[in-house]
């Protein structure tokens, strides 16, 4: 993996865990908006993609997976909003700085 590759992995992670914690909806919301999420702020990728960055996160203990008859629905765990806000940090993760643009 090129060191692109690695940043923007890193910088996908960090915007879906910081946008769960600012969500105010109980820290969560669907794959599918995540997706468009990431689209709209240049950090797209593939749908497949998406869902592998999700489960690695989930693997991680920093969100829950669900499913809501097709629809993948995204939790923010404790752990993953305490790597969101900067107090902890993750494998693969960026850590959060002052001016966190996610």
């Amino acid at each position: 993996m090129s060191l692109f590759e690695q940043l923007r992995e890193e910088h996908q992670a960090l915007a879906l865990l910081s946008v769960l914690h600012r969500s105010g909806y109980a820290g969560a919301a669907n794959s599918r908006i995540l997706a468009d999420y990431l689209e709209a702020i240049g950090l797209g990728a593939l749908p497949e993609v998406v869902t592998a960055r999700l489960e690695r996160l989930e693997r991680q203990g920093l969100v829950k997976l669900s499913l809501a008859e097709d629809i993948r629905v995204v939790t923010l765990t404790q752990r993953g909003e305490e790597v969101a806000t900067g107090k902890r940090e993750a494998e693969g993760v960026r850590r959060p700085g002052r001016d966190n643009p996610y």
